[in-house]
């Protein structure tokens, strides 16, 4: 069977999407190459260091799927059953990144060169996106008086160490249930804002 006579970017980066996520950052240009159906002369063609192509590969989307939906979240239901439903999407997220973002730190690449130095990073963007939320939940009297970007990091951070917890075999040797991971953090958090809303008044 020909080969295809033209093979588009999105097709080479999802070969070497595979390739580096398989083998780490020891795999090679000319392994991605034959994943992807093409010469080696044509990969640097369009990226011109194995770094530049990594970097290319592993770019995340502009926004994740679980800061679009923030807005449809204000308001609805029980705040708690909230924050527990958007852990567990934080938690599906951050496990689907936590090998791109440990290829990262292998490869030595600097946040500044993956996000570029002149926009504000997703991590940044993250934040601020459930801080938005969670103050919209404080107006709306559902959220006691806190720092609504202190939570936002608790909670940010609680799903991001479970991840990688996960992802590097620490859960294999403290195993704890992502239900019970959840409803403890989310616990934990609206215990500590109630506590802080009551030595306020």
């Amino acid at each position: 069977m020909a080969r295809k006579a033209v093979i588009r970017d999105d097709e080479i980066l999802l070969a070497a999407r595979e390739v580096f996520l398989e083998s780490g950052p020891t795999a090679t240009t000319a392994e991605v190459a034959r994943r992807a159906g093409v010469s080696e002369g044509t990969l640097f063609k369009r990226y011109v260091t194995k770094k530049e192509l990594i970097i290319a590969a592993m770019k995340m989307r502009e926004e994740a799927s679980w800061q679009q939906g923030l807005p449809a979240r204000v308001g609805v239901g029980e705040l708690d059953l909230q924050l527990a439903d958007l852990m567990a999407e934080l938690i599906a997220f951050f496990r689907m990144m936590a090998p791109r973002l440990a290829l990262m730190s292998s490869c030595h690449i600097r946040i500044e060169e993956f996000f570029g130095a002149h926009r504000e990073p997703p991590p940044v963007t993250g934040i601020r996106s459930l801080a938005r939320y969670l103050a919209a939940e404080q107006q709306l009297g559902r959220l006691g008086p806190c720092d609504v970007e202190i939570v936002a990091r608790v909670l940010l951070g609680a799903s991001i160490q479970y991840a990688m917890h996960e992802s590097h075999g620490v859960n294999a040797w403290l195993p704890m249930p992502q239900e019970t991971f959840i409803r403890g953090t989310v616990a934990l958090v609206l215990q500590g804002v109630a506590s802080t809303g009551s030595e306020q008044r």
